[in-house]
């Protein structure tokens, strides 16, 4: 995968959790979800970091995804179905920053670790 790509997905992950607060995405019990169940910011759900790189026929409600559901288009299609090392770790910064200031601050330390941009255009 290339660096642009990686940054490409970077970029759909920090402007979804920056949308919605940096606040996990976890079900009831606290396992991290693609897509969330009972969270939403102006009515919209709120999803984990993977999750803001999916499109719609991927998503599911609890734990993972369904990479079959992913297009053969889809420019993250091979990260999203072989989740190389760069997207576990994006995924851990997500699932171990408890508050959303440890989440803001583990996915900047990502990015510098990766050699990524922080998005300063995101739109809400």
């Amino acid at each position: 995968m290339s660096l642009s790509e990686q940054q490409m997905a970077f970029n759909a992950a920090w402007r979804g959790l920056k949308w919605q607060g940096f606040e996990r995405c976890t079900s009831p019990g606290g396992l991290c979800q693609t897509e969330g169940v009972s969270k939403t910011v102006e009515g919209r759900v709120i999803h984990c970091a993977v999750g803001w790189m999916l499109p719609p026929e991927a998503q599911q409600r609890g734990p993972g995804f369904n990479a079959k559901g992913i297009p053969m288009d889809h420019p993250l299609k091979e990260a999203l179905t072989y989740y190389p090392d760069w997207l576990r770790d994006l995924q851990i910064a997500h699932d171990t920053g408890e508050t959303p200031a440890q989440m803001e601050h583990k996915l900047r330390a990502y990015a510098k670790k990766h050699n990524l941009k922080i998005p300063t255009d995101w739109k809400g």
